[in-house]
C-alpha cells in the first residue's frame, strides 16, 4: 500500500463514529442503515454523511434490497491497511 492511499484511508477514519461503523461492519456480514443508526446514535443525515465518506474511501460497499440499504465492510482493504500499520 502506498502512503497516499493509506493517508486517504486514515482521513476517512478520522471520526470516532466512522471507526465504530467500520469495526462493527468488519465483525458482521452486513447491516442496514437503521441498525447503524441505533449503533452510532445519530440522525439519518449524519449517518449518510459518514457512510458517503466510507464509501468514497472504498472501505465499505452498499447494496439495496427492497427498501433497505445494506452496508458491508471491504475486509481485504481493511486487512491491507492493518498490514501497512504493522510494517
Amino acid at each position: 500500500m502506498q502512503k497516499g492511499k493509506a493517508s486517504k484511508l486514515f482521513n476517512a477514519l478520522s471520526d470516532e463514529s466512522r471507526i465504530t461503523i467500520l469495526k462493527t461492519l468488519y465483525h458482521n456480514n452486513s447491516m442496514y442503515a437503521s441498525e447503524l443508526l441505533n449503533l452510532v446514535e445519530c440522525g439519518q443525515s449524519t449517518l449518510s454523511y459518514h457512510m458517503s465518506i466510507l464509501l468514497e474511501a472504498n472501505l465499505v460497499s452498499s447494496y439495496k434490497r427492497q427498501r433497505k440499504v445494506y452496508y458491508n465492510c471491504n475486509k481485504p482493504l481493511v486487512n491491507e491497511l492493518m498490514e501497512y500499520i504493522k510494517n
